[in-house]
């Protein structure tokens, strides 16, 4: 099956060829975008099946549909994703830097300090110097951001539930294997890539 970007390309490029063909010339010089002429390659890629298609568009429109799914349930707790990991990262009760924070959930220390400071304007987190080092701000949960753990802790259970329907337990062993190897694979390559760089 071809996928809705696919399908989107393909009724945009119908769209701009019966445009140019009721204005004639003029018509198709003004339509924007890519030529009606399909570019080498194009044909075999959107034919693809998806056991061929690119490792990157497959675990990208799941982790999409994932983060997707799992929004739409935290916004019955009134809880943004994207707060999701950082409170998982306090809910062991102890204090984290945010430099800590950033490694946790895997993101910039820039885009971590945002997210701490709208969780901290919503009373989920509070801020405090460390005592050991004045320059650096340990974060900690707040009452309401424990109580608000308390009611999304079980969110990834939600989300696998429906991920994993129809799997056996055999089938999601082999699928957490198979996408760990991949991406080990992908982190050597990455590592690789940077060394070799003058």
């Amino acid at each position: 099956m071809i996928g809705a970007g696919a399908r989107f390309m393909r009724a945009w490029l119908v769209r701009v060829d019966r445009l140019g063909k009721k204005t004639g010339g003029e018509g198709k010089r003004r339509a924007a975008g890519p030529p009606k002429a399909a570019l080498p390659g194009a044909k075999e890629a959107l034919a693809l099946e998806v056991g061929t298609r690119p490792f990157g568009f497959l675990a990208t429109r799941a982790s999409t549909r994932a983060q997707q799914v799992a929004q739409a349930w935290l916004n019955g707790h009134g809880l943004k994703l994207a707060y999701w990991p950082v409170l998982l990262a306090l809910s062991e009760g102890r204090a984290r830097s945010q430099a800590d924070l950033a490694a946790f959930v895997d993101r910039t220390p820039a885009a971590v300090s945002l997210i701490v400071a709208e969780m901290e304007r919503e009373g989920l987190v509070e801020r405090r110097p460390n005592p050991a080092n004045r320059r650096e701000l340990l974060v900690t949960l707040s009452e309401p951001g424990a109580h608000k753990w308390v009611q999304t802790a079980d969110m990834w259970r939600h989300v696998n539930a429906i991920a994993y329907a129809g799997f056996s337990a055999k089938d999601i062993a082999r699928l957490a294997d198979l996408l760990s190897r991949a991406s080990a694979n992908l982190d050597s390559a990455a590592t690789l890539s940077t060394a070799s760089r003058p």
